[in-house]
Order: structure tokens, then sequence, then C-alpha cells
């Protein structure tokens, strides 16, 4: 399972994001509950410019809940598709969970 996620982080960085959701997908196969896997998949819908990648940070959040960057990606999605509110609630719990996140 993380040799699945270290292939999936490194052929997404060199550019297949595709391959690299594949990865990804596969590790969560074999431990559904694998908060890191999905936070990436949430990184990589994102660069998809995907819906999905907001299911993947709400679920890194709910199985790791101090992944301060699950709750600020959020608040960027949210704050791109013009939700303040909701953008502002994710920025706040991004802090309340690390105080001098930036």
């Amino acid at each position: 399972m993380l040799n699945l996620f270290k292939l999936g982080t490194k052929v997404k960085l060199e550019g297949d994001i595709e391959q690299g959701v594949a990865y990804y997908k596969k590790a969560l196969y074999f431990n559904w509950h694998y908060a890191d896997a999905m936070y990436n998949l949430g990184v990589a819908y994102g660069e998809m410019l995907k819906f999905m990648a907001i299911v993947f940070y709400e679920l890194a959040f709910h199985f790791n809940p101090h992944c301060a960057e699950a709750c600020d990606n959020l608040g960027v999605i949210y704050k791109d598709r013009e939700n303040l509110y909701k953008a502002v609630e994710c920025y706040q719990m991004a802090l309340s969970i690390k105080p001098n996140f930036s």
C-alpha cells in the first residue's frame, strides 16, 4: 500500500496526474481509511479541476482531523466557487488546527 502511495506521488510529480490518481485509488483499495492517499487524491483532482477534490479533502480530514492542509485546500475551492461563507469556515478550521498556518 505504501509503495502504491509513493509510486502515485512519483508519477504525479513527473506530470502523469491520471496515473497518480490510479495508484492512490489502488492504495485506498488496500486501506480505505488511508488519509494521506485521500489528501493526495484531492490535490490531484484539484489540479485536474474536478469536483471530486472536495470529496477527498473532506474524507482526508475525516480520517485525519489534524490535516490543516485539507481544510485550507477546501477553503481555496470554496473561495473559487464564490462560496465565501464555507471558505472562511474552512480557513478558520485550518487555523484552529495549526495557528501559524499560512
